[in-house]
């Protein structure tokens, strides 16, 4: 089972496709794999579809179902993150997480060869899978989250049934803090007993952007991930995330902020450095982006309540268009906040330094110009700087 750990942002979410990912996704070496499916003692639907990980970036597929039976078939460079379900859905779209019932979708690891799956009882999440290494040592690794995800699975039905929505609330609320616990209790153990297992990334992954974040957190998931064979690092999930690993490293908490210089909109240069001694709310956004003058208008009341006492809301824009970033800037009286960009729309220079893949994207400098936070929300940001300035 996973649990909804999807962060919102202030004002929606806007995905971006970086240069580093997809050049070295073309570049690696493809595996056949079928999938061989079935229904047993539940009702059939007429087609099913096949959704990929972002990491691989394939479109979703479908496949008909016949006699009970369909049939995939597909390529990927490594291992591949895989689901199938009875509704069409694109995992790369925002909320994919809750957009079908667990109980309408398989979840598997394939790398290659022929995989067979039995979906029954009406539970496709319970489906049994077969044939797939990943996927055998994925179940080992994830047997405690799967179980404790079983019990917590059955407070939500009950809180839905009964539109409870402070239970509903609170087992989200357990959900953030229990999952940490056990992806470092059981995934880190597993994989320093299984340093050449294919699944170890993926759990890496998982460690890196589902565990609580904290200074130093990343800075142990990369020794971790520097401490398995070289072997196991040249495939094509370890380049991967190898590379993912280093970018992650340059704004990780605890870390400096690396600087950088943009124009302003009168084309004066404006360095981050220039602010040390303050703390900097730093934020990526594009004009683009549908909610873009919405959280403009977040930061612009952010900056209202606390630029007076210190705070620098700096805002660089993945914008081409001069006149449209800077129409929506007026749009919504942001005008008082600093807005830079290069326009160089999604290559834009500091985004690509700062490994920006969402949008809109933030982060909190202190004035020693170490990172104290990522990815504030409109619920929290408030709170994290009036903890500092009030």
């Amino acid at each position: 089972m996973k649990i909804a750990m999807t962060v919102l942002s202030a004002a929606g979410c806007a995905l971006l496709t970086t240069v580093l990912s997809l050049s070295g996704h073309a570049q690696e070496k493809k595996s056949d794999f079928t999938i061989k499916g079935s229904f047993v003692n539940m009702d059939v639907p007429e087609k099913v579809y096949l959704a990929y990980d972002t990491a691989h970036y394939e479109p979703t597929d479908s496949a008909v179902v016949t006699d009970g039976k369909y049939i995939f078939h597909g390529k990927t460079s490594g291992v591949a993150h895989l689901f199938i379900s009875k509704k069409w859905w694109d995992r790369r779209a925002g909320g994919w997480e809750l957009s079908v019932l667990a109980a309408d979708r398989a979840e598997l690891f394939v790398d290659g060869g022929t995989v067979e799956i039995v979906s029954s009882d009406g539970d496709m999440e319970k489906s049994v899978v077969s044939g797939s290494v990943p996927d055998r040592d994925y179940r080992e690794a994830h047997h405690h989250l799967a179980l404790w995800g079983d019990s917590l699975r059955a407070v939500y039905k009950l809180a839905m049934e009964t539109k409870n929505q402070v239970l509903g609330q609170k087992v989200f609320q357990q959900a953030v803090g229990k999952i940490d616990g056990i992806m470092k209790s059981d995934y880190v153990p597993y994989i320093e007993r299984h340093p050449s297992s294919a699944i170890d990334f993926y759990l890496l992954d998982e460690l890196a952007t589902k565990a609580k974040p904290m200074a130093g957190w990343l800075d142990t998931v990369a020794g971790i991930y520097h401490s398995l064979p070289a072997s196991a690092r040249a495939t094509a999930d370890g380049k991967r995330f190898g590379r993912w690993i280093d970018i992650e490293l340059r704004t990780a908490l605890g870390h400096k902020a690396p600087d950088f210089a943009q124009k302003d909109v009168e084309g004066h240069p404006v360095s981050l450095s220039s602010f040390k001694g303050k703390y900097v709310l730093l934020d990526f956004w594009a004009s683009w982006d549908d909610n873009a003058s919405r959280a403009l208008q977040i930061l612009s009341k952010i900056y209202n309540s606390y630029g007076s006492k210190g705070l620098v809301v700096f805002c660089v824009s993945l914008d081409k268009d001069k006149d449209s970033w800077q129409q929506v800037i007026q749009d919504a009286g942001a005008g008082m906040t600093v807005q830079v960009s290069d326009l160089n729309g999604r290559m834009n220079s500091a985004a690509r330094l700062y490994g920006v893949t969402t949008l809109p994207s933030n982060m909190l400098i202190d004035p020693d110009g170490v990172i104290i936070a990522k990815n504030l929300t409109s619920t929290n940001i408030d709170q994290t700087l009036s903890s500092i300035f009030e």
